[in-house]
Formats: C-alpha cells, structure tokens, sequence
C-alpha cells in the first residue's frame, strides 16, 4: 500500500471517529477505513481497445451504545458524506 494513500486513510478514519463522539456522547465506535484499486483492459485485434480503471474508498463505521450495536457504510468520502455516515 502506498504510504500517501495509507496517510489518507487514517486520517479518514481520525475524522470520522471525531464525528462519532461528537454526535454519539458515549458510544464505542469502530471505524475501518479500506481502499482498492480496480482495473480492466480489453483488447481487440492485439490493440488495446478500452482501459477502465477505478479507485475506490470504502467507509465503516459500527456504533455500539447500552447494548444495542449500529453499523453503517459509505463510499462517498467527502466531508458531507462522511457526516451523513454517523447522523
């Protein structure tokens, strides 16, 4: 894993822990923050014919509160986003 990407990631993951206590008082909260990179080429005649290549980050948050355990998922990784994950 790239040094950069696993700086991103923790840093994610700092965020939305900060959020979660925020909002959450006295909950435990678990934050796994994952990321992969996806790629397909295709070729045609021994020439390349199409190239897709996707990055992805995934979020998870699991909340657990008196007894009761939430978990929740987003790959929409913005500030917004991430808030959205813990309302």
């Amino acid at each position: 894993m790239n040094g950069d990407r696993m700086g991103v990631e923790l840093e994610m993951a700092q965020q939305v822990l900060d959020l979660a206590r925020t909002v959450s008082g006295g909950a435990e909260a678990e934050v796994l923050v994952d990321s992969h990179s996806l790629a397909l080429t295709r070729f045609a005649n021994s020439f390349i014919h199409q190239n897709v290549a996707t990055d992805t980050i995934r979020v998870r948050l699991r909340l657990h509160v008196d007894g009761r355990t939430t978990s929740a998922s987003t790959t929409v990784v913005s500030a917004t986003g991430l808030a959205d994950l813990v309302d």
